[in-house]
């Protein structure tokens, strides 16, 4: 846990697809997304999120927010290549 007055800036962005919060904490710039991974009940300890099908069943807004500037797209998720 970090000491008092490690965190210098909080902000929530509220425009955003998901629920977002901008903090800098000792110095480091974090953006935490929140969303719901629908296929998972549980988090298992070896989780990694390298794996796109992670995003199956989210919407289109939250894919975009979570993929971030990556290559995947919705359709990709909703319709892969066979």
């Amino acid at each position: 846990m970090a000491g008092p007055g490690a965190i210098t800036s909080l902000t929530a962005v509220p425009d955003s697809f998901v629920p977002i919060i901008k903090l800098i904490i000792n110095g480091l710039e974090i953006d935490l997304i929140f969303a719901s991974i629908a296929s998972l009940t549980t988090i298992p300890k070896d989780l990694t999120l390298n794996d796109n099908n992670l995003l199956m069943g989210l919407d289109q807004a939250t894919v975009r927010a979570v993929t971030g500037p990556v290559s995947v797209t919705f359709e990709d998720v909703v319709m892969p290549a066979c």
